[in-house]
């Protein structure tokens, strides 16, 4: 394999890790104090962003954000500015996006008891300037996070660490990243979070592939497919699968690349997810244009 062409494999891995591993990585979620009306406008506003109609959701997290501040919900109010800025986030609206979480960290302070909102604020934070390639900004957010008080109730230490991994693979340095995914997973694993610790595992998973260390790849990939699919997680069942055709695609294995794309692709064909089919296939084309150019 000619050097062009290994350069031109790693970063298309280093493209996967910064899209695909961050794609569900944040979910709009309800508060239980959440008044009756404002939790139904969230749970149908959930199924709108999860079809990708971004627009409707938008109308029904803004209602509900009208709803919780008419009778002063605090925590209300911050769960609706950071599914608003999350859904921003995903239409490429970043002022906005911006204009939301900034309004949670305005408003809240870790020393009143408001610790998860917050980490979570930073973490979707975060996430826009990864997008924007603020990376140093991100880097100093999530140190920012790092320093709120914890308890056993709104520890996000491991996801905080898993955005710290992804810095480092965006800075292409996979040695360090393994040992902050590491680290990532043995806080999410004693927090009991298993869709982090599935995180982590795909964090070290890319690591490894960077590394071209494939075997160590696959098993980490492996682990989080075991884990996600205990706990029914459909669509991170496709992102796994969706690896191990990767890693078995660098090692050319086409035919075994070939049923864990079809595997992955009927997943998310089968959740309507237009996004995700779409770059899946995007990708899946250009690893074979790769294979045709060897």
């Amino acid at each position: 394999m000619n050097k062009n062409l290994s350069t031109k494999k790693r970063i298309y891995t280093l493209k996967f890790i910064i899209i695909l591993s961050i794609y569900i990585f944040v979910i709009p979620k309800a508060t239980a104090n959440t008044p009756l009306d404002a939790a139904r406008l969230n749970h149908k506003a959930m199924a709108n962003y999860i079809t990708g109609d971004y627009k409707n959701a938008l109308s029904l997290y803004s209602e509900a954000l009208r709803i919780d501040r008419s009778i002063e919900d605090i925590d209300g109010i911050a769960v609706n500015l950071i599914n608003l800025s999350i859904i921003y986030r995903k239409r490429n609206d970043y002022n906005n996006a911006l204009k939301c979480v900034n309004e949670v960290f305005d408003h809240l302070h870790p020393e009143h008891g408001h610790t998860l909102r917050l980490s979570e604020a930073a973490i979707v934070k975060t996430l826009i300037f990864i997008d924007t390639k603020e990376y140093s900004k991100a880097w100093e957010l999530v140190e920012k996070g790092l320093t709120f008080p914890k308890n056993n109730d709104t520890n996000t230490t491991g996801r905080l660490y898993n955005l710290k991994t992804r810095l480092l693979l965006i800075k292409n340095e996979p040695h360090m990243a393994i040992s902050m995914g590491m680290k990532a997973m043995q806080a999410n694993k004693q927090n009991k979070d298993d869709e982090e610790t599935s995180n982590s595992l795909r964090l070290l998973a890319e690591s490894k592939t960077i590394l071209k260390e494939y075997r160590d790849a696959e098993n980490y990939y492996k682990q989080a497919l075991e884990l996600d699919k205990s706990s029914n997680l459909s669509r991170k069942i496709g992102l796994d699968l969706f690896g191990l055709g990767k890693v078995a695609s660098l090692e050319e294995k086409k035919d075994e690349a070939a049923i864990y794309f079809q595997r992955a692709l009927a997943i998310f064909e089968s959740h309507g997810d237009p996004e995700g089919i779409k770059y899946f296939k995007k990708t899946i084309n250009e690893l074979k244009v790769t294979k045709d150019s060897e």
